[in-house]
């Protein structure tokens, strides 16, 4: 009988902890970041003249139900879709900056330069036309700086923008190295610390945002975090990523406070703004200033070959010492002297048009620049920002979607079911009042058993 009150009372203490677990998870039904529980049960054996009976029921522990493969699933997605939305950001002000959609961008000034030399070409007297000729290419120049000089800040802001990012993944990883104290305690206690876990798995979830991860579990299920190819949280302790930025080569680096540096892509949203630092506006950089050296070039080695009204020749339009977007300018000889435009390819012919025919034709002439004319190179420099954009957008919907998925799936397994959990308590309940029978019944036996005495 002494058995039976044992059996009773585990009874009582499991079905008690269960409604505690069922009333943990109604509770906690809308909280965001909250894993379901369940109480964990195992019988407890017991042997008395030879039978195997039993003490009854002991609650081991308080168990989340979660997929890790579901939760590994998840935390790349953030990455992937983190890393996205960082370049969408970044195409965007590229597009803001090369498409206003207006006389001003890039691909309407090249035309109107060329083709103001095929309206001199049909009067190459007239001074009205030669300053249209220098008007044109007084606004293209400045475009050219414009776009230089915006490119440039793009630039500067996202050093700034990573360093930022860097800053988070820093207190990030505090967080989860305190975090994995706090689990490690629990777990020597006999019992885990479910709430920190909670709260680890929501820091993993921001940091998967930034960069990519590697996690894998110890002993004393404390996370280790590795971003390419470094550990960086190890336990309780979580390493310092300090950033250095090359801006002579375009290189942003992490390299962790032992020293080592991180090789691979870091993924997420820091990886997307170290890309994009390392060669996406630095690609965009590099075709401006091509475009604007070979204007020049092309240029100067036509009009060079041809005579002004002043009848002379080997006359630059454009300064040579100054071939790139951010300094490209009219030569100083030819900006205050429209009559210095050279137009005729003859000494003493000044109606003659054939060197800003030339000129012209550069506009449309196939193999002008990189196998392509002047046009089609600076339409498909400007229009790559879009078909990027477009490109970009494709893949965060399908990562969104993919993301849906996962999450209708971590939620029915982890989330909570209020339905289940009522009908749980209904049972534990039930099972509580026929524990306490169980007591009952045998506190009856010994009245029993004394009244015989």
């Amino acid at each position: 009988m002494r058995e039976l009150l044992e059996i009773g009372k585990r009874g009582l203490f499991a079905s008690n902890r269960n409604i505690d677990v069922a009333g943990q998870n109604i509770a906690n039904a809308n909280t965001p970041g909250y894993t379901r529980q369940r109480a964990e049960l195992e019988p407890i054996a017991y042997q008395k003249n030879g039978l195997s009976t039993g003490l009854g029921v002991n609650v081991t522990t308080v168990k989340q139900i979660q997929d890790e493969m579901v939760e590994q699933r998840l935390r790349q997605a953030e990455s992937d879709l983190g890393g996205l939305n960082e370049q969408a950001q970044i195409y965007k002000q590229l597009e803001t900056l090369l498409v206003s959609n207006t006389e001003n961008d890039l691909d309407k000034l090249v035309s109107r330069f060329f083709n103001e030399f095929s309206s001199l070409s049909n009067n190459p007297e007239s001074s009205a036309l030669r300053y249209n000729v220098l008007n044109a290419a007084q606004n293209l120049t400045s475009t050219f700086k414009d776009l230089s000089s915006g490119l440039s800040k793009i630039q500067t802001d996202i050093g700034t923008e990573a360093s930022s990012k860097l800053d988070q993944i820093n207190t990030l990883l505090k967080d989860v190295a305190k975090l994995n104290q706090q689990v490690a305690e629990g777990q020597v206690a006999g019992q885990p610390d479910n709430n920190s876990i909670d709260l680890r798995r929501q820091r993993l979830s921001e940091l998967s945002n930034l960069a990519d991860l590697n996690i894998s579990y110890n002993d004393n299920n404390q996370a280790d975090v590795r971003i390419g190819n470094i550990v960086v949280v190890r336990g309780s302790n979580a390493s310092k990523l300090n950033l250095e930025t090359d801006t002579i080569n375009n290189i942003i680096r992490v390299r962790v406070d032992s020293g080592r540096t991180i090789q691979s892509d870091i993924g997420g949203e820091f990886g997307a703004l170290a890309d994009s630092f390392g060669t996406v506006v630095p690609g965009f950089e590099e075709k401006i200033d091509t475009l604007a050296e070979n204007i020049v070039t092309k240029v100067n080695a036509l009009h060079r070959q041809g005579y002004n009204l002043k009848d002379q020749t080997g006359v630059n339009f454009f300064n040579t010492s100054y071939t790139s977007a951010s300094d490209i300018e009219v030569n100083i000889a030819v900006a205050g002297n429209p009559e210095r435009i050279s137009a005729s390819d003859s000494q003493g012919e000044p109606g003659n048009s054939e060197i800003a025919k030339q000129i012209a034709g550069l506009l449309e002439a196939p193999n002008a620049i990189n196998g392509s004319s002047f046009i089609e190179y600076t339409l498909n420099t400007i229009s790559e920002t879009g078909f990027a954009l477009n490109n970009i957008e494709t893949r965060m919907a399908s990562t969104q979607s993919s993301m849906s998925m996962l999450e209708q799936q971590r939620a029915s397994v982890s989330g909570v079911n209020l339905d289940e959990e009522l009908a749980n308590i209904i049972k534990f309940q039930n099972a509580y009042q026929a524990s306490a029978r169980v007591i009952s019944t045998a506190q009856r036996m010994y009245d029993t058993l004394l009244n015989m005495v």
